[in-house]
């Protein structure tokens, strides 16, 4: 069975990933571990192990490694300018021809292409970055996709392209989704970034991958979040009964004279501080010895 992985921020999933996960740009510092139990004990939907950082340091991140803007609106004029280009030139291809009955899927093609030509022909960056919040919330009818290439109509000529079939064909969007013209997946990536929030969080949830045994748990946070390494944690907790099982000794041991265990009777265990000063077992014994009688009827 297979476990998935992806990039969320906000209405956005980026990098799906099967049985394995995309860091990206997240860092060691971004790690979180947060256990949500069920009543079973197992891990609920609440639970996160994985990586979240805020919309803006992420974008930091990119223009670090020079995906800013600028950058952004040269890669979706290459991109758009090279997807008409190409679209254009099918589409009269594929009209001069003759197509036997029953080639569907050529015919599906011209008209998909007789749609998306005028659109980009006069879109902007700035028309998809308006819409992509509004093309994420459309809402989707499986029956919609029941042939391929299928034009959703929807008033307003990108947001249409926005919403439609992904064109699968075409290499101007095969790393993008709401057919997004771009050359590299980061730049569909900044394009996210940039219409939300500052404060937004984006996050790598791996939960389900760990539970899965696909990759490792973030053990070391688990640690550091106690203060503390497993180990040293559980020589204090030995410690902490060690002490507690002689306060325990120590008391009983003030208490009366002799101590019945296994058939035996103990004397006093002389331990120190046990006994006041001028106690007559503290004049034959030395602090912190422990001397042991049996009585004669036990041997």
């Amino acid at each position: 069975m297979s476990t998935w992985t992806d990039i969320s921020i906000g209405n956005f999933t980026l990098y799906d990933t099967q049985n394995d996960y995309h860091q990206w740009y997240f860092q060691k510092a971004d790690r979180v571990r947060e256990i949500v139990k069920d009543e079973d004990g197992s891990w609920s939907e609440g639970t996160f192990i994985g990586y979240r950082t805020t919309v803006a340091q992420m974008r930091r991140r990119l223009q670090l490694n020079g995906y800013d803007r600028a950058a952004l609106e040269r890669d979706f004029s290459t991109a758009i300018e090279s997807w008409k280009t190409d679209s254009i030139a099918e589409l009269a291809k594929l009209e001069s021809e003759e197509h036997p009955h029953g080639e569907n899927y050529l015919q599906y093609r011209i008209t998909w292409l007789k749609h998306v030509i005028p659109v980009l022909e006069n879109a902007t960056l700035d028309d998809w970055l308006d819409r992509l919040n509004k093309a994420a919330c459309w809402p989707s009818n499986e029956r919609d996709f029941a042939q391929l290439l299928t034009w959703i109509e929807t008033g307003d000529p990108v947001l249409s392209l926005m919403v439609s079939s992904v064109d699968g064909d075409c290499s101007w969007v095969r790393d993008s989704n709401f057919n997004f013209p771009c050359t590299q997946r980061d730049f569909y990536s900044l394009a996210i970034l940039l219409i939300t929030e500052d404060g937004a969080v984006c996050e790598l949830d791996l939960k389900w991958l760990i539970s899965a045994e696909l990759t490792d748990d973030f053990d070391d946070l688990e640690e550091k979040h106690a203060g503390a390494t497993q180990p040293l944690r559980h020589a204090r907790q030995s410690l902490s009964e060690l002490s507690a099982l002689v306060g325990t000794v120590a008391k009983l041991a003030m208490r009366q004279p002799f101590v019945l265990f296994k058939g035996l009777t103990f004397q006093k265990l002389c331990l120190p501080g046990a006994f006041r000063p001028g106690d007559h077992h503290n004049k034959m014994l030395r602090p912190g010895l422990c001397v042991v009688h049996a009585s004669p009827q036990y041997l």
